[in-house]
């Protein structure tokens, strides 16, 4: 692998946990103890979760089928 594929790599890798990690949030997987920032969260979510979990979703597909055809 030449550098600029390492560097593509790496940035699809990091694109995969942004994706998981928008996925875990919108779903109240990844919570907080401080009351306040849990409220909100919640308020966060129940305006934005209807297009960030299929968004996130799409974006996980996409990265993982990039990683996936990079190594065949």
């Amino acid at each position: 692998m030449t550098r600029i594929e390492i560097i593509g790599f790496a940035m699809e890798l990091v694109m995969f946990a942004v994706a998981m990690y928008l996925y875990f949030y919108s779903t109240n997987i990844i919570t907080t103890n401080d009351r306040a920032k849990r409220k909100r969260q919640e308020e966060f979510i129940s305006s934005y979760s209807n297009w960030m979990r299929p968004l996130s979703l799409a974006l996980m597909a996409i990265t993982a089928v990039n990683i996936f055809f990079r190594f065949v």
